[in-house]
């Protein structure tokens, strides 16, 4: 079975998500930004996840560029805390995603045979 990923449309939808959980971490830790930096980091964000599609997809990995990107998106506030808040957002969100893909019959994803 071969799967196609286009890489445009994974980009797009993973930069898109990027710049609404940052958006929702700054929200929910009450950190001050800039809207240029929040898109500037999801950009790098969405890059290092267009990366992983061919390069070396380890967990310290992730866990150290989500710092970076929340470091980049919010500078010196709470680091850790922004980080914290950015991993669970995501993970809630991708959980609720899921969710609402095997209630609506479709737990397969986008692989079709």
């Amino acid at each position: 079975m071969t799967v196609t990923v286009y890489g445009d449309v994974y980009f797009l939808i993973n930069f898109l998500f990027d710049t609404l959980l940052l958006y929702i971490t700054a929200r929910i830790t009450n950190t001050p930004f800039k809207l240029w930096r929040l898109i500037c980091s999801a950009f790098l964000g969405s890059v290092y996840a267009f990366l992983c599609l061919w390069w070396v997809n380890m967990l310290p990995l992730h866990l150290i560029s989500a710092f970076f990107i929340c470091f980049f998106a919010f500078g010196k506030k709470r680091p850790f805390l922004n980080t914290a808040v950015f991993l669970l957002s995501s993970a809630l969100s991708g959980g609720a995603v899921y969710g609402l893909f095997y209630m609506a019959g479709k737990n397969e994803g986008y692989i079709r045979d």
